[in-house]
């Protein structure tokens, strides 16, 4: 699995980010792709989900997305927050990748019989 990274602007997944950087702040038209080494061309990413996991990731995108890019930024900055930490300790020594380890993301959330809640 890929780490998230912290950057400037927030975490971020470097293959995400790569394949969408060209949108810039337009909205993004396009489907994911990646590179198939054997045929040598980009080809677009198929993804198979469950129903647990379609509603799951529905659920997400419906909350996330009302969210304006200023809303997204100041939650995911949030002071003690995943992001926050990892930013502060490198201003003091080395954070390799600046790499924000799962634990630490998973550490900033609680689940209760309705699901996922943001501490």
């Amino acid at each position: 699995m890929e780490p998230v990274e912290a950057w400037g602007h927030g975490p971020v997944f470097k293959s995400v980010y790569r394949v969408f950087k060209n949108a810039g702040r337009d909205h993004i038209k396009i489907r994911a792709s990646s590179m198939n080494y054997k045929k040598g061309c980009y080809e677009i990413i198929e993804y198979k989900f469950n129903e647990e996991i379609k509603e799951f990731l529905s659920n997400i995108f419906d909350l996330y997305s009302r969210m304006s890019a200023s809303e997204l930024r100041r939650l995911s900055h949030q002071e003690n927050g995943p992001w926050h930490q990892i930013w502060v300790k490198a201003q003091k020594s080395s954070v390799p990748g600046m790499r924000i380890p799962n634990k630490l993301i998973q550490s900033c959330f609680i689940e209760d019989e309705q699901g996922l809640i943001i501490q």
